[in-house]
């Protein structure tokens, strides 16, 4: 099943011209992603040819704004077509369909991209959002997987990572819309406390509700 994709080749008309973001500080890309899949037919992917076109011109954003950049976000929202999501919540969906390989050339590009720069680069934080799952964190370990290496990488160059658990892409393969999801854990969790506190039920024991920007791994400079 093909998934939502942002555009590709958005810097057609600028051909070998090199691109220039000189006083950019803060940059967020995102994008939606595989999900994990229990059915083989149901399969969510990218063309590989799109899937390049995207990173080609991240890459070109990235390179013309690493000697001023200070904060990275890279967001990955994992696809969830509407007929096969029926009869799951987002919050189920992040936890269970998650596929940390999913952003494996996103962040091995993004390392190249840092790699390259052999002066102390003004890049303080990351932030990676929808690219780990709560059940990945032990198996296998976590720095097995390419998440993890990516913040041993930042880490060795004197970069904080936080990974979060972010959100999915909604989307209706039939008629193409696609739902950003303006999705607000916190709210849903204040809503409850409220039925809670109408019922008298509230369980004082209960864990509390992982909201969107749940840290799930963190990493801090040396």
């Amino acid at each position: 099943m093909i998934i939502p994709r942002p555009l590709g080749n958005i810097f057609k008309d600028y051909g070998d011209h090199k691109l220039k973001l000189p006083k950019l500080k803060h940059l967020l890309l995102g994008q939606p992603a595989e999900s994990c899949s229990t059915n083989d037919f149901a399969t969510y992917s990218w063309p590989k040819r799109a899937e390049s076109a995207c990173y080609d011109d991240w890459r070109r954003i990235l390179e013309a704004c690493m000697k001023t950049l200070e904060t990275l976000v890279l967001e990955q929202r994992p696809a969830a077509d509407h007929i096969e999501g029926d009869g799951y919540s987002e919050d189920t969906w992040m936890d269970e369909r998650v596929w940390s390989h999913a952003g494996e050339i996103l962040l091995e590009m993004v390392q190249t991209v840092i790699s390259y720069e052999t002066s102390r680069l003004p890049l303080k934080w990351v932030y990676l959002y929808g690219i780990v799952s709560v059940l990945e964190e032990d198996d296998p370990p976590f720095l097995d997987l390419p998440a993890g290496k990516f913040m041993q990488f930042l880490k060795n160059r004197g970069v904080e990572c936080e990974t979060r658990r972010g959100r999915w892409c909604f989307f209706d393969r039939q008629t193409g819309s696609v739902d950003w999801c303006p999705w607000n854990a916190a709210f849903e969790d204040e809503e409850e406390e409220d039925e809670e506190d109408l019922d008298g039920d509230k369980d004082e024991d209960a864990e509390p509700k992982a909201k969107w920007d749940t840290v799930l791994a963190k990493v801090t400079s040396e």
